[in-house]
């Protein structure tokens, strides 16, 4: 029964497609229908595409990280040793001893009272605190670590100025923002600030009548 009605089906089909061949008319293919595509959200991308807010505020730089030592670490890390007092003063990196005999000579009311040899070190640290000065100096009106002389090599320069390629060893004081300061030349020197010295200088430490 299957295989007859399978064959009437066929021949109804050509019978048809014939009669339609003679009459003209066409039978048009069924035309698929189009499935809808699935929706599909891409997740992300909405807030990329979202614009920051303009602001009349300036940008605010990053803070930079600052790895240097601060508070009671910086004082740790400049504290003697030997007597555990915290220093005022740290040796630059170009400090030097000098190979020239560099002398002090110290003088009260125009009177030589001593003489102290410079060149055995590179920097000599003056003060009233006999534990960590390398030369006292025992006026009440000097501070407890007052100055530094400091041997420093700097590039020597020739006669208009400019650097010759070689290094020199000079002597400069410095004033540790003392409380009367220090005179050079009878001038009140800036503290924290390194002035370099000549043969003749003549150096006062506050109110002191030695020089």
């Amino acid at each position: 029964v299957s295989n007859q009605c399978a064959v009437v089906m066929s021949r109804w089909d050509d019978s048809a497609s014939r009669k339609r061949e003679r009459s003209g008319e066409r039978r048009e293919p069924p035309r698929k229908k189009k499935r809808d595509m699935p929706v599909t959200e891409e997740w992300g991308k909405q807030d990329e595409e979202v614009k920051e807010e303009e602001t009349d505020e300036p940008p605010v730089e990053p803070e930079k990280p600052n790895f240097g030592l601060s508070g009671l670490l910086a004082d740790e890390s400049n504290r003697d040793e030997t007597t555990g007092t915290v220093m005022k003063y740290r040796e630059p990196k170009n400090g030097r001893k000098p190979k020239k005999r560099w002398r002090l000579h110290v003088f009260k009311n125009e009177e030589a009272v001593q003489v102290i040899p410079l060149h055995q070190s590179s920097y000599h640290l003056f003060g009233r605190d006999r534990k960590v000065a390398h030369i006292a100096t025992d006026h009440p009106s000097c501070s407890s670590q007052h100055g530094v002389i400091q041997f420093r090599n700097v590039p020597l320069l020739d006669e208009t100025g400019c650097e010759t390629g070689k290094l020199i060893t000079k002597p400069y004081i410095i004033d540790l923002e003392s409380t009367n300061g220090t005179l050079l030349n009878d001038k009140k020197i800036k503290p924290s600030r390194y002035v370099e010295l000549v043969l003749g200088d003549c150096i006062k430490f506050g109110f002191s009548t030695r020089e």
